[in-house]
């Protein structure tokens, strides 16, 4: 973009300006980008006034219920991307030339890929590299987005967000997960399967997250009392832990939903059955999200040859 001698004086802004600005740009909701900068919404909101009546530009058009970007908050947080990204870059060359993030590394990992891939990831890399500090967060998705836009955590494994606006990180499909419907071999809907996602909301479901199916589910129906049910038992029960889930199936009319590897060892002896849903989508894609930097961590670099091993390895025994 090619700017005369009356455009607005990019040069003019501070560090703190180029946050705001990106911290907005990428949220585009004031409360989660103050969060972001460390500041009260107030303050964030008079600063990027301040710097719009600076600049003589409207960065941002805002209404009672959104917040939309112009191509001049675009220009901008384009090119903070790059410079707040070399600044964390020169960060992380110094800390490692100290020894200092050598022996750290802070994780993250969406609720369904930590059923299955948390512990195993965990106990190989603490045997393997037991000198380093591993700091783990399980979260949903757009939380550990926000820790990563933020710099809290050094990369995340988790379910493909398409919607994701960082315009830097690294994003590297690891693997498509199959998701599951299971019961015990007894449960009314056995006899009945393939079944409509309206026969599955009949029943309450136990999940880790149940959001990724309540979207697809929620375009199929018409009726109050079907959103109704749909609210009502997806999910009926959030638990965390695989074993947790099984046990609420086998002795109940609840139903689970969770990535098939997760379920592995109670299907096959024979405890839990799959039952066939005919019109959803049961796949997700995984993928492992970082920063790019120059220098990376070495030990963001051995955590990440553990996530693949860990991978590689379940990959080979479904």
């Amino acid at each position: 973009m090619d700017l005369d001698k009356n455009s607005p004086e990019f040069s003019s802004l501070s560090l703190k300006d180029l946050r705001h600005v990106y911290s907005l740009y990428n949220t585009l909701n004031f409360v989660q980008a103050a969060k972001l900068a460390g500041i009260s919404q107030s303050a964030l909101s008079q600063s990027i006034a301040k710097i719009e009546q600076q600049m003589g530009i409207v960065l941002f058009k805002r209404t009672r219920r959104s917040v939309t970007p112009t191509i001049y908050a675009q220009v901008i947080a384009e090119r903070a991307a790059s410079i707040i990204n070399s600044l964390d870059d020169i960060n992380l060359h110094i800390d490692a030339l100290r020894g200092v993030r050598e022996g750290k590394v802070s994780f993250g990992i969406g609720v369904f890929a930590a059923g299955h891939l948390l512990e195993p990831v965990m106990s190989r890399f603490h045997k393997t590299y037991s000198d380093i500090h591993m700091l783990t967060f399980v979260d949903h998705v757009e939380k550990l987005q926000s820790k990563l836009i933020s710099g809290d955590i050094d990369l995340f494994v988790a379910a493909r967000d398409p919607e994701f606006r960082d315009s830097f990180p690294s994003r590297d499909v690891l693997y498509k997960e199959e998701l599951i419907v299971a019961g015990r071999r007894d449960h009314p809907l056995t006899s009945i399967a393939p079944i409509s996602a309206l026969e599955l909301i009949r029943f309450p479901i136990a999940t880790y997250d149940g959001r990724f199916l309540k979207r697809q589910i929620y375009q199929l129906l018409e009726k109050t009392e079907e959103f109704e049910l749909l609210d009502a038992n997806l999910p009926a029960a959030v638990l965390q832990q695989p074993w947790m889930l099984a046990n609420f199936a086998m002795e109940s009319d609840y139903l689970i939903l969770s990535s098939k590897s997760a379920m592995q060892p109670w299907l096959k002896n024979g405890e839990l059955v799959i039952i066939e849903v005919a019109n959803l989508r049961m796949e997700i894609e995984i993928e492992l999200v970082k920063r790019n930097v120059t220098n990376p961590s070495p030990a963001v670099a051995r955590l990440e040859e553990v996530i693949h091993q860990v991978i590689d390895h379940q990959r080979l025994n479904i």
